[in-house]
């Protein structure tokens, strides 16, 4: 592939550059108490600086501009469709990380980014088709369902940033994978952005895992979203075959069908989906023991797995690609089912754990009772003699 050393390199400069500024970034968020203060429903016990996506999209800005005079990349819709939306995001997630905005402000900003990208980068889907089942038309409706792609994976992907390192795996081997894409289907442009937005999500890496200086916020979880949700619409657009956004969405695959069981499961229940909650998959592992290091571990295997055969399944012929696609799917709706076992067994022992600690407590309270009635001469609970009188046989 030609300029592949060159866009390793773009990715690893990015990285490194990533690196060397987010401490200062640190320092600078600390300043200005700018910090994700935990709550009933945090993953974390102290306060932490969030806003780390200044430092991940001011290198990428950075690495822009570099790209665009050595003239790998051009000024074009693709760019600009692309690029201003990521910095109306990235305005809206730093507002956001210091002082909370109203839903409908998120979603105005959102839906009008998402609208300027599909107009702009001519992202309207002309048809979806499934592995082995016939294309379906989208005629009027495909640039509706790029918009609602667009908005509905950018939230997914914020929702998903809970935990340490867990969006900046999905961010970097994603956009390793949508680089390949664009590759190999002649848009060499895309693929230089992605390579750059790769290494700045490494480099951030750094820092938020194991251990989490620093929080990417909705600074950085925000324009990340967006960018990973434009480039699955880019590239089934540069290729366009119907069943290719199918396949490229598995480059995304354990945020997205984690965000979708989630989602799914809630309207099941009834519950209202704007309710704030603890119930994706990766929550409920956390909730039951596990740490971040390992379920960051574990999603980021398959985040690899996916990838890997995403490119391998776009690049191929059908009949692979429809085996690999229903054995992801089957795969992952196991994978929800152990999960959701796992956590009622762990909950059903805690539950079990916590009803044997309040009995004992509660017995231990009665027998320092008794200890203190009996100091002061008076019954213990449970005596049946009363203070003064005497036993019934001396009578």
């Amino acid at each position: 592939m030609e300029h592949a050393f060159s866009m390793i390199a773009v990715m690893l400069a990015a990285g490194a550059v990533t690196m060397a500024v987010t401490p200062a970034m640190i320092r600078l968020l600390r300043s200005h108490a700018i910090l994700d203060i935990p709550n009933e429903r945090s993953s974390h016990e102290l306060p932490v600086p969030r806003g780390g996506g200044l430092s991940v999209l001011a290198v990428y800005a950075a690495a822009n501009v570099a790209l665009l005079g050595l003239g790998w990349v051009r000024l074009d819709a693709t760019w600009l469709a692309l690029s201003i939306p990521l910095l109306a995001l990235l305005a809206l997630g730093f507002f956001d990380d210091r002082s909370s905005l109203r839903v409908s402000t998120r979603l105005l900003v959102q839906g009008g980014a998402a609208a300027w990208a599909v107009w702009l980068g001519d992202l309207a889907l002309p048809a979806l088709q499934f592995p082995l089942l016939p294309a379906v038309d989208l005629g009027f409706w495909g640039p509706v369902f790029s918009w609602l792609w667009l908005v509905g994976f950018t939230n997914v992907f914020n929702f998903m940033d809970g935990i340490n390192g867990l969006a900046g795996f999905q961010a970097v081997l994603a956009a390793l994978a949508l680089a390949a894409f664009t590759a190999a289907g002649g848009d060499a442009g895309f693929a230089w952005l992605a390579m750059a937005m790769a290494g700045c999500s490494l480099g951030f890496l750094r820092h938020n895992f194991p251990r989490a200086r620093i929080f990417l916020g909705d600074a950085g979880s925000l324009p990340l979203g967006f960018f990973l949700a434009f480039g699955v619409l880019h590239a089934s657009c540069v290729v366009p075959r119907p069943q290719l956004f199918v396949l490229t969405l598995l480059v995304v695959w354990p945020f997205f069908f984690d965000g979708v069981f989630t989602l799914l499961g809630r309207v099941l229940r009834r519950q209202r989906l704007g309710d704030a909650h603890r119930d994706h998959l990766y929550q409920l592992l956390v909730r039951a023991g596990c740490s971040h290091t390992g379920v960051t571990a574990g999603y980021a295997v398959a985040m690899l797995a996916c990838a890997a055969l995403a490119v391998a399944m776009g690049l191929g012929s059908g009949g692979r690609a429809a085996a690999g696609f229903y054995a992801v799917v089957l795969l992952s709706l196991a994978c929800a089912g152990l999960i959701l076992r796992f956590h009622a067994q762990r909950g059903a022992i805690a539950a079990r754990e916590a009803g044997v600690r309040a009995v004992g407590e509660a017995l231990a309270d009665l027998r320092a009772a008794a200890r203190a009635a009996q100091k002061i001469g008076v019954p213990a609970p449970g005596d049946a003699r009363v203070a003064g009188a005497e036993p019934a046989d001396r009578k």
